[in-house]
């Protein structure tokens, strides 16, 4: 084994030692800011590029003819061959793959630079990395297996890149590491099953081998079912066309107005009963500066956060204020728990601000902010905090004069919830607002003076709040909208809330409005369920079910408990280790799938609604036909009742996807016409499967050597023994 393997390091070095040099020099090019989406973007493509393509060149010269003899002729089991070639090329891949990575985590540990830097920001580095290991593996499949259609044999690559998606998008680091382990360990059984035949289905496979092919073919069909609906949505539907544009807004004297930014049309803003009174050019550059100047200046917050573990705002988060010098940078880092500075240009640390002040030197043992800081994500991406908002008090911080003064602190029993300014460019100072679980403030900014404002509604069903500042005279306005976590059905359907407070923090009046849908049914989700399996359909149904009709809702259809609700619950869950915290899978899940898949409001009403009854009745049309059709095959080619059971099954659960699963992994031998009763039977079986006659005698072509009609008698040599 050891000669094989040194034989296969021999014949791949170079393509080894080509990634080395091109990789790890791109990846030097970038510097220290390597860690980022569009570095990571690049890890994901080298590697699947150069694992699909080791693996395709290690079988692809040594699996036909008489190389192929060369090669099972040596001493050893089709099963240590394929082993010793997959130790080999993942040996050759980690190496290559592995080099740049070890390089740049040596450079960054010995050496000073200007910025935090967390073991973790390595993580998702790590994760790109094996997940070409996933690409390796099919890549063998492709080059060994001899595919019925050509397009299976290429189906092991839409299996790696539905892991590389999952990567990406779950939540933690172990998350992403059980992915890449159950889908390469899918892959590379199969792959060794295929190598244990040739690639020919003729021969038998073992069945836990063929299983996994199975369930590979499987997999890869369904990723390239789903993602040619969703094709097909996007072209049918623009996404202009999919998203409505219309929300409430205040002007500046308090009155509620509609603005509405829709598809095909300028932007205009008009009266709640659809009178127009202002429109403005989508081609005019200053039309955020003149819907600036006609709103009221309003702050948001309270949305929950995206958890993963590619984004770094969990251990440090650079601040972009107006008052930090030229040449300097400063972050948040959760490690020291204060704000760290950095001479960009002498390549030098600052100090640190902290609740006492200003302190130069290391940060480490210097006093901590108490509790965790308010920030906002936009996908991976952390929006820079405009405050310095803990869950412990407010802060603001002059990072020129290395001062800082606290602002709000929340009494016993209160934890502030999040914080922000009012930015009004005819005020002097912004007004600071800070809500905590009991009320929102409103602190000057200048005088100090604090303004508090009972919350009128359950935080449990309207989370988000934004607070309007409003003239003439002056007043806040406090708008309440329906929680993420109620599921897209409650925001589509439940009313908004306008809470108007005086000056001096009372109660005014209350303004109930209906929502406006993010998105709108179309006609065109139910036709979708007749090119949708009914198990595609419950999988996919049940994975989302949270966000789209939240756990409140009585669908009960799909429940969260069973299969999907623990798939939800492990990889797919909405939540990471913060209750605030929204799985980047589960929001990427939703908007990809919004189109195929029936409406929020319409799962809302279960069977009563028209489109969700169209939905189902093309679901069990899908599946009828791919069981009638698993069938008819099973009967021509005389399957035994079991598997005909089997396959009929499969065709059910999976429509023609399971058909296709069929043709691709089953032997299909050739047929002839009986000479009996004229159907067509297999050539490999001695009697014929609908009427039981046996094989005719082949024509005499005077080449016999036996006479015909005599009996056939052994020689006596081979009769002695």
């Amino acid at each position: 084994m050891k000669p094989l393997i040194w034989k296969e390091l021999q014949e791949n070095a170079r393509w080894a030692a080509m990634i080395v040099l091109l990789f790890g020099g791109y990846a030097v090019s970038y510097g220290r800011f390597c860690m980022c989406d569009s570095f990571f973007a690049f890890v994901s493509f080298v590697g699947a590029l150069f694992g699909g393509g080791l693996g395709i060149l290690q079988i692809m010269y040594e699996s036909r003819g008489d190389r192929l003899a060369h090669l099972l002729h040596r001493p050893l089991s089709r099963s240590r061959i394929f082993l010793a070639k997959a130790f080999a090329g993942t040996g050759l891949y980690l190496t290559a793959m592995g080099i740049p990575f070890v390089l740049f985590v040596i450079r960054v540990s010995t050496t000073h630079l200007a910025l935090p830097f967390r073991w973790e920001t390595l993580l998702p580095w790590l994760a790109d990395i094996l997940t070409g290991l996933v690409y390796y593996f099919a890549g063998i499949l492709a080059a060994e297996r001899q595919g019925r259609w050509f397009g299976s044999r290429g189906l092991g690559f839409s299996v790696a890149l539905l892991c590389s998606f999952l990567v990406w998008n779950v939540s933690q680091f172990w998350h992403a590491v059980f992915v890449i382990l159950a889908l390469g360990g899918l892959v590379a059984v199969a792959a060794w099953g295929v190598f244990l035949t040739g690639g020919d289905n003729e021969q038998r496979m073992p069945l836990f081998a063929k299983a996994t092919l199975a369930i590979t073919v499987l997999i890869g069909l369904m990723v390239l079912s789903v993602e040619g609906k969703v094709i097909a949505f996007e072209s049918i539907v623009p996404r202009d066309a999919r998203i409505s544009g219309k929300s409430y807004l205040l002007n500046r004297a308090g009155r509620l107005l509609v603005l509405d930014r829709s598809a095909n049309q300028v932007a205009k803003v008009t009266e709640l009963d659809g009178r127009e009174i202002d429109q403005f050019s989508r081609s005019n550059h200053d039309l955020n500066t003149r819907l600036y100047l006609l709103f009221a200046p309003a702050v948001s917050g309270g949305f929950p956060k995206e958890g993963s573990y590619r984004i770094f705002g969990r251990m440090y988060i650079e601040y972009e204020h107006k008052s930090i010098p030229r040449g300097e940078r400063w972050f948040y880092v959760a490690e020291h728990g204060r704000l760290v500075g950095f001479d960009i240009v002498l390549n030098r640390l600052l100090g640190s601000i902290g609740p006492d002040g200003f302190s130069p030197g290391e940060p480490s043992k210097k006093v901590r902010f108490e509790g965790e800081l308010y920030f906002r994500t936009n996908g991976r991406f952390v929006v820079p905090p405009d405050c310095v908002a803990f869950t412990s008090g407010v802060y603001a911080v002059d990072f020129g004069r290395r001062e800082i003064t606290s602002l709000f602190i929340p009494t016993a029993g209160e934890t502030l919830l999040w914080a922000g300014p009012l930015q009004d460019n005819t005020q002097d100072s912004a007004n600071v607002v800070a809500v905590t679980n009991r009320s929102v403030h409103i602190v000057s900014n200048s005088t100090g003076d604090v303004i508090a404002l009972p919350l009128a509604y359950d935080r449990g069903d309207y989370e988000l709040l934004t607070v309007y500042q409003v003239e003439k005279p002056q007043r806040w306005v406090v708008r309440y909208e329906p929680s993420f976590h109620q599921g897209l059905a409650a925001r589509d359907t439940l009313p908004q809330h306008f809470v108007e407070y005086s000056a001096t923090g009372q109660e005014i009046s209350r303004t109930t409005v209906r929502p406006f849908a993010w998105h709108e049914p179309t006609n065109y989700q139910p036709w979708f369920g007749a090119v949708t399996a009914p198990a595609e359909a419950f999988l996919l149904l049940g994975t989302i079910r949270h966000e789209f009709i939240g756990t409140s809702s009585p669908s009960g259809a799909f429940g969260t408990n069973g299969v999907c609700g623990a798939l939800c619950s492990f990889v797919l869950g909405s939540r990471m280790n913060d209750p605030g915290d929204l799985s980047p899978l589960a929001i990427c899940l939703v908007d990809m799938l919004y189109g195929i898949l029936p409406h929020p409001i319409d799962l809302c009403f279960g069977i009563s609604n028209r489109r969700i009854l169209n939905y189902a009745a093309g679901v069990l049309l899908n599946g009828m036909l791919g069981a009638t059709c698993c069938l008819l095959l099973a009967r021509q080619y005389a399957y035994s009742l079991r598997q005909c059971l089997i396959w009929t099954s499969a065709g059910f659960l999976f429509g023609p996807i399971g058909v296709l699963v069929m043709l691709a992994i089953q032997h299909w031998p050739a047929r002839l016409p009986c000479p009996a009763c004229g159907k067509l039977r297999q050539v490999t079986h001695e009697i014929c499967e609908s009427c039981g006659a046996h094989q005719a005698p082949p024509p005499l072509d005077g080449t016999e050597v036996f006479e015909s009609g005599t009996d056939t008698v052994e020689p006596a040599f081979l009769t002695k023994y």
